[in-house]
């Protein structure tokens, strides 16, 4: 998806507008930007995979057409992305110990060494289902001491910090830039 909100009800509706009414399109939703489809045929797959971008007519949703590698019977992927994780207590800023609090809510690939260093967020490269939901605070207990540790994709499609409501404003507290508006 490039622009426009999908469905696999609607991306059908529109496939069946464009390439063939009476196909069976087996849509399924991979992400919220990311959708799998079985075309009828590997030419018209292979017509449309040419185009950077088609704008579907009935809902007017842009989306870029690409081959994929991906069993098509395979109910869900995941994909990479870095995500931050806040509220680290400095004892437990080792790779093995983020490994496992990443284990929580994703697949770890790898940590960023110089992230665990700083005092800032731990960087972690991730596999996960959707990374524009992968956003949220969990409750960590280390020797019966319980930390809030929150979790935020970067860059994800879709994705927003976690609030405190409200457009930002003189001296409220700013979530896209993580710092105060003092303009």
């Amino acid at each position: 998806m490039l622009d426009g909100e999908a469905s696999e009800d609607k991306l059908d509706k529109e496939l069946k507008n464009l390439v063939n009414p009476k196909w069976d399109f087996q849509i399924k939703e991979l992400s919220s930007q990311e959708f799998g489809v079985s075309f009828p045929d590997q030419n018209s797959l292979d017509t449309f995979s040419k185009f950077t971008r088609v704008e579907l007519a009935l809902y007017g949703l842009k989306v870029k057409i690409s081959k994929s590698s991906i069993d098509p019977s395979a109910s869900a992927i995941l994909l990479p992305t870095w995500i931050k994780i806040f509220g680290v207590p400095s004892f437990a800023r080792k790779e093995d110990i983020i490994k496992e609090i990443t284990g929580l809510v994703a697949e770890t690939i790898k940590v960023d060494s110089f992230s665990l260093l700083r005092d800032e967020p731990v960087r972690v490269r991730v596999n996960c289902r959707d990374p524009a939901k992968l956003k949220g605070i969990v409750e960590i207990f280390f020797n019966g001491v319980g930390y809030n540790i929150k979790f935020l994709a970067e860059n994800a499609q879709g994705s927003s910090s976690i609030g405190r409501g409200g457009p930002p404003g003189h001296g409220k507290y700013d979530d896209k830039q993580d710092r105060k508006d003092n303009d």
